[in-house]
């Protein structure tokens, strides 16, 4: 393209700034001159100054590779108008001038936007990364050489399995360890290589910072029992596949030595005990439980002052909690009274009934939100009256399953509960056309002060969730104007798809 080049750039005698990019040259072709440069070069025949472009100001000669002395040269007979020149290399892609810390820094940063992504620390984040580090040999290298990138342990039952762990161990350096063992199935007979991996990572369980455990394993759970995990923070202990729920477990304890736990979500009905040294926990999630379960209630007793978020799920039965042990301290010692001074968020579900004792076995001051599953709530007796006002509830969502009716609990409820901002009431067990009966939550948030046309419940109420049923417009509508201006949204036109019972 140099004569049309040339003929061009006479006809522009005023630019300011010329591009010219030519990726079909060589970039180490040293043997010709560039052509580009050579145009640049010349010079008027009446004076010293440039042939062409006598204004430039900015000038690319992307592709190819122009000599320094070139360029030097170029801007020395330029330098009265031009001030930059820009020289991109073809033969290069940009990331790849970058330095390794840079690159290493990069993929730290990917790596732990995918773990936040996940809820549980043990969850299975690292092959995410698999597209990224196989796009050429230098970020494998860079990424191998990252120790932040392989602080996760992935146990299967295949033969790789125990090279990937000595992997792990070598290359995170002394980074903490997330270990999982969420791959493993019940219907695999043969754990012989999860056992071997296991006896890699073990020289290691100082190291160890989550933790997912199946509970359907005898020899992994013997093995790491009898571990030490000083750093252990999070725990999840893993069920058997539904198909197998009805089951009876391999264990009905399983002991783990982890006195600095801060999250715990068991999915077992087996027993959790943590020896002498009693985590303080800072979130429990227990599932297929019956609520007087004495683990629990050692766990309530350590976290006396930590905990700030419990879940107790009775699948498919009752869930009690009026009958109990007294909660036992860090230090071991019964304690006078219950209390759990620190706790924000109670979430109790049970499948067919709770009692009232479910959402008030203990003393709760810093209680902000309540989140109730149930078939059916007792009726309002004498256990219900002993409850003291919830004043420092913000929030309370409570999903009915069945048919049964919980207006006169419900009703009791909101009595209790002065300052709620958010209230969700979600009743699954209504038709989706009623043929225009009534909707019992609508008429209890409708009911009025004697003295005044003041709500009767839940007077700075924000935000309503009524999923479920059918509510017609108009009647949301009546809501909104009866609680106008402290109600700000109405949840309940689409009643959405039936939850399933588990």
């Amino acid at each position: 393209m140099e004569e049309a080049v040339r003929s061009l750039l006479p006809l522009t005698p005023n630019i300011t700034k010329l591009s010219l990019r030519n990726y079909s040259s060589s970039v180490n072709d040293s043997s010709e001159p560039d052509y580009r440069v050579g145009l640049l070069l010349e010079v008027d025949r009446d004076s010293s100054a440039p042939r062409f472009c006598k204004r430039l100001e900015e000038l690319d000669l992307s592709g190819g590779d122009v000599p320094d002395e070139l360029l030097a040269e170029l801007m020395e007979f330029r330098k009265s108008t031009l001030k930059r020149i820009i020289r991109e290399n073809p033969g290069m892609a940009h990331v790849e001038e970058l330095p390794f810390e840079v690159l290493s820094t990069i993929f730290a940063l990917l790596f732990g936007i995918l773990k936040e992504q996940h809820k549980h620390p043990a969850d299975s984040y690292a092959f995410e990364l698999l597209q990224v580090l196989l796009v050429c040999t230098r970020w494998n290298s860079v990424a191998s050489k990252t120790p932040s990138l392989w602080t996760l342990a992935h146990v299967g039952t295949d033969q790789g399995s125990v090279a990937r762990a000595s992997r792990t161990v070598a290359r995170s350096g002394n980074l903490p360890l997330d270990i999982n063992f969420q791959s493993l199935r019940d219907d695999v007979s043969d754990f012989d290589c999860a056992v071997a991996t296991l006896k890699v990572l073990s020289p290691h369980a100082s190291r160890w910072r989550s933790l997912s455990l199946p509970c359907f394993v005898p020899t992994l759970v013997e093995s790491i029992s009898s571990l030490g995990l000083p750093n252990l923070v999070d725990l999840v202990l893993v069920p058997r596949s539904a198909r197998d729920a009805s089951a009876e477990y391999s264990y009905n304890v399983i002991r783990i030595r982890a006195p600095n736990l801060q999250t715990l979500l068991s999915q077992c009905p087996s027993g959790v005990f943590f020896g002498l040294k009693r985590p303080r926990l800072k979130s429990l999630e227990a599932r297929e439980v019956s609520g007087s379960d004495y683990w629990l209630w050692v766990l309530f007793g350590a976290g006396q002052d930590t905990l700030q978020e419990l879940v107790i799920r009775a699948e498919g039965r009752r869930l009690s909690l009026a009958e109990h042990s007294p909660f036992v301290d860090h230090n071991g010692k019964e304690t006078s009274h219950k209390r759990l001074s620190a706790l924000r968020t109670l979430e109790v579900a049970g499948g067919s009934f709770l009692d009232w004792r479910c959402i008030w076995f203990a003393e709760m001051p810093s209680l902000k939100h309540l989140i109730i599953e149930v078939g059916a709530f007792p009726d309002v007796n004498a256990e219900a009256d002993s409850l003291p006002p919830f004043e420092t509830l913000e929030s309370i969502s409570i999903t009915k399953k069945t048919s049964f009716s919980m207006r006169a609990a419900v009703r009791f409820l909101l009595a209790r509960t002065p300052n709620i901002t958010k209230l969700s009431l979600k009743d699954y067990s209504l038709p989706v056309d009623d043929g225009g009966k009534p909707d019992w939550r609508v008429s209890v948030l409708l009911e009025e002060e004697l003295d005044s046309s003041t709500p009767l419940f839940c007077k700075r109420l924000e935000e309503l969730d009524l999923s479920g049923g059918g509510i017609p417009r108009s009647v949301l509508g009546e809501l909104m104007d009866f609680r106008e201006p402290v109600i700000k949204r109405v949840l309940g036109l689409n009643p959405g798809p039936k939850p399933s019972s588990s």
